[in-house]
């Protein structure tokens, strides 16, 4: 009687598949991390990091506010337009084809600052904002973020 070994072959095949990629998989992440290490210390501006895996190119800028919707205490929506302060570095989006023009965003509020913050966010006000554009990563390619606002 002759045994069929084929089914442990196989077996062994997609385990050492798994591994491999499992292992290509931590190299890489670690090229990322030192990379990232390495321009810090050169001195060289790193890259806004949003999460643990992905890195944002930043543009400063303002936003003047078009609207405000206030969802409840914790949350508004917020509808905007946004300016770079230096119009020249639209050459260099990565996304131009996503304006920066009634973009709409919701932010999360403090519930201790809700009533200072309704107060001073208004329709034609203009605040800082920054215009996030992705780097590496498969996170949202952009990302506005107004630094003075948000958690």
């Amino acid at each position: 009687m002759k045994k069929d070994f084929s089914v442990f072959r196989c077996g062994a095949g997609v385990l050492f598949t798994v591994l491999l990629l499992i292992l290509l998989a931590s190299c890489c992440s670690g090229a990322q991390a030192k990379t990232y290490a390495s321009a810090q210390a050169n001195g060289k501006e790193a890259p806004f990091s949003i999460g643990d895996t992905c890195s944002y190119r930043q543009f400063k800028g303002s936003a003047r506010i078009l609207a405000v919707r206030w969802l409840n205490k914790n949350k508004a929506e917020i509808t905007f337009s946004f300016s770079l302060f230096d119009a020249a570095q639209a050459a260099d989006y990565r996304f131009p084809h996503m304006g920066d023009k009634e973009r709409k965003k919701l932010i999360a509020i403090e519930p201790n600052k809700y009533d200072t913050i309704r107060s001073q966010l208004q329709a034609g006000d203009v605040i800082s904002c920054t215009r996030n554009e992705i780097i590496t990563g498969t996170c949202t390619p952009v990302v506005f973020t107004f630094t003075d606002l948000e958690l």
